[in-house]
């Protein structure tokens, strides 16, 4: 068997220790095969209760998925084609026939799985495609190994425990044996996957192809793997890292990172989990039961992480952690999670990372600690990140308002604005007609909100665009947008607030007869500018806050008009479901900081009314509309919105929750008059006014509204 690969390994190998080199060699050894001799059969239907390999290739068409359990017996090289689309399952055992060393080969674009303990000992090669384990001892003799090639898949079910070498290397197929034609753009690195649960690997790993772990199971990579020189990316799922990786060590979003081994560099990539020193993820086991002196993760290099990451530090009041220790620089960012077990009677110190140099200016944006009976203090040095937890000496809890409780009642309340300008589009004005038809709404609001622990006076201004153009005889579509600033004003004056939001949304009506139904979907984005006051006995401390908030809306609106003379009736029934999302986001100033949970709030709505209208026609031009609506709305909502939090100050941490916020009424009225001035036919002017009337929650809206139609 000719393996050839590429030159960087060839350089890479004379750096390795004496050891490693003469394990290399095993791993290489050449071995007797024998030639391909008979032309290459297909599983037969009614197979009998062994098979032998005596220079012939079991070839599976693509489209087709066989099991095969008969014992395979090796007496020449075991040559598998397994086409593209295509899978061939053993459960039966791999055995040499006596005198034979010969291993297993794979090739074609398909999938081959062993699911049975084997016996083989020779190498097996994975040329093409997907080779599966389903069994610790699948691959045979443990002193042998599994050589793969790029653009290829290995994957690992759960609870397997791998004790072979894996080498990773450019394999050049041998001539005779059959092979599917390379993919175009084909990845050339190797992908390693454990979809579910947890799988080990414990024997060496070398070469210099990079990998990808995919899958949401767990990789614990516990071989040497300091004759690896390629780059490992940690792409899904968790790896645990508890051996000396030679290669550079990369971590998407959305993974778990974990280990007491090494690597020669470090790079998290967004949203990571890091739990340096810990040889698995924690799980239902205490993971301070983790601690020892061997609780480091070590690289040799640098280390970046990202502004999303997470770094994960277990502490015990006897001065154990785990620790992140570095030969190069370091770039701190995102988050520092603390976990304390145990009972703390004095200060302890932690070095938590320590490197050749930290980078000047980088820092952890924010730290949240599991315990409120400790506090904690975070020290910068050239080198290293010291960590101090003491028990907590003062007892006075802190008493916190914020912004944000009103503030997210308030946005989620306050979307009705959108569907009202384009329901009172639809329902009123020039309505529907074969022609295109631009619209402009714009409102002010005031009315005042009251609640528990919150109450003050909100501000409303707004304007939404709007164009309808029609589908056919029945069907109308609309696309809208507008902006609309709000501002919030607590009674004490002490937690006020402003938020610049922008709308963006699309409708569809349908108008049979008397008939009218309007769907639509809304999307707002918000601006947050907020604020936050702590207190503790007479000590006052005012925060600010900056972030962003999203709002998604479905609605829904059906009517049926009836004329009475000269009046038109038209009862309707209008539906709505609101989403509010708010992220994690922090309250600032110079000596404290308020740290908050993401939020998501709900409401469902169902408004149920009748508007009149009456048209008069002018002496001179056009005509004058009087109308008047009415409506009873109910809210199925939280009434009142709080908020989870964790900050700092004076010396000390604590966390919490805020107090119920502003009300959402549950129940109210909903009234509406306004004018309708229609100069030409293409022109309509309308003044309104609108109004809310609630228990604690009472609005005032005034509205001006331009149409034209084309």
């Amino acid at each position: 068997m000719a393996v050839h690969p590429a030159g960087q390994r060839g350089r890479a190998l004379h750096h390795f220790p004496l050891g490693i080199a003469f394990s290399l060699a095993l791993l290489l050894l050449p071995l007797p095969m024998q030639a391909s001799a008979s032309p290459s059969p297909e599983v037969p239907a009614s197979p009998p209760a062994s098979y032998t390999f005596t220079g012939d290739t079991i070839q599976i068409p693509s489209g087709s998925n066989q099991t095969d359990a008969r014992a395979i017996i090796v007496q020449a090289p075991a040559q598998f084609h397994i086409a593209e689309n295509a899978s061939l399952r053993l459960m039966g055992t791999l055995a040499n026939a006596p005198g034979s060393y010969h291993g297993l080969h794979k090739t074609g674009h398909g999938t081959l799985a062993l699911a049975n303990a084997g016996t083989l000992q020779g190498n097996t090669l994975l040329y093409q495609g997907v080779l599966r384990l389903e069994h610790s001892q699948a691959l045979g003799w443990a002193g042998r190994a599994l050589q793969v090639s790029g653009g290829t898949r290995l994957e690992y079910a759960d609870g397997l425990g791998i004790l072979h070498g894996l080498q990773l290397a450019d394999l050049s197929i041998p001539a005779g044996l059959p092979f599917d034609a390379p993919r175009p753009g084909a990845h050339p690195g190797v992908q390693w996957v454990v979809e579910q649960g947890s799988a080990v690997h414990q024997g060496d790993l070398l070469g210099y192809l990079p990998i990808w772990k995919l899958g949401r199971g767990e990789l614990v990579l516990d071989g040497m793997a300091l004759a690896y020189q390629g780059e490992f990316h940690l792409g899904e799922g968790a790896l645990a890292l508890n051996n000396m990786l030679g290669g550079s060590l990369l971590a998407d979003s959305g993974t778990r990172l974990s280990g007491q081994g090494q690597a020669q560099s470090l790079r998290l990539n967004g949203d990571v989990l890091f739990a340096p020193g810990l040889r698995q993820w924690p799980g239902s086991q205490s993971p301070a039961s983790q601690l020892s002196d061997r609780s480091v993760f070590q690289v040799g290099g640098d280390v970046h992480l990202s502004d999303g990451s997470t770094l994960l530090i277990v502490a015990r009041p006897d001065g154990m952690s785990n620790r992140l220790l570095v030969g190069g620089s370091v770039h701190l960012a995102g988050q520092l999670h603390i976990l304390a077990e145990g009972e703390w009677e004095r200060s302890v110190s932690y070095n938590i990372v320590q490197a050749q140099r930290i980078e000047p200016g980088s820092a952890f944006a924010d730290w949240l600690l599991s315990r409120d009976d400790l506090d904690a203090s975070l020290a910068y040095a050239a080198d290293r990140v010291i960590l101090t937890l003491s028990p907590r000496r003062e007892a006075v809890a802190w008493n916190v308002q914020a912004s944000g409780t009103a503030v997210r009642a308030i946005l989620l309340d306050d979307s009705r604005f959108v569907r009202q300008a384009v329901l009172h589009q639809q329902r009123g004005g020039l309505g529907l007609a074969d022609a295109p038809r631009a619209w402009a709404h714009a409102f002010t609001v005031h009315g005042s909100r009251s609640g528990p622990t919150a109450s003050g006076q909100r501000s409303l201004n707004g304007a939404i665009l709007g164009m309808d153009v029609p589908i056919n005889a029945v069907w109308h579509g609309s696309v809208y947008g507008g902006a609309q600033h709000t501002r919030w004003t607590s009674g004490d004056s002490q937690t006020p607030a402003s938020v610049n939001t922008w709308h963006l949304g699309m409708a569809l009506t349908a108008r049979r007869d008397a008939w009218q139904f309007t769907t639509g979907l809304a999307y707002s984005r918000h601006s947050v500018s907020g604020h936050a006051q702590l207190a503790q006995a007479a000590w006052r401390q005012s925060l600010h806050t900056s972030h962003r908030a999203h709002t998604v809306q479905l609605f829904a609106s059906a009517s049926r008009q009836w004329r009475i003379g000269d009046t038109a009736l038209t009862p309707f029934l209008e539906l709505a479901w609101i989403s509010h999302k708010t992220p994690s986001h922090r309250y600032q100033a110079s000596n404290a900081w308020l740290a908050t949970g993401r939020t998501s709030d709900r409401m469902r709505t169902a408004t149920l009314g009748v508007r009149a209208e009456r048209q008069f026609a002018l002496k001179q031009s056009g005509s004058l509309g009087v109308y008047a609506q009415a409506a009873w709305r109910h809210a199925d909502t939280s009434e009142q919105p709080w908020m989870q939090w964790q900050g700092s100050a004076r010396g000390s941490v604590q966390s919490g929750h805020t107090a119920p916020g502003v009300n959402i009424a549950r129940h109210a009225l909903q009234t509406q008059l306004g004018l309708m001035w229609q100069p030409q036919r293409q022109w309509q002017l309308s003044l309104d006014y609108a109004g809310q009337y609630a228990a604690g929650d009472n609005d005032h809206q005034w509205l001006a509204q331009v149409e034209y139609r084309f």
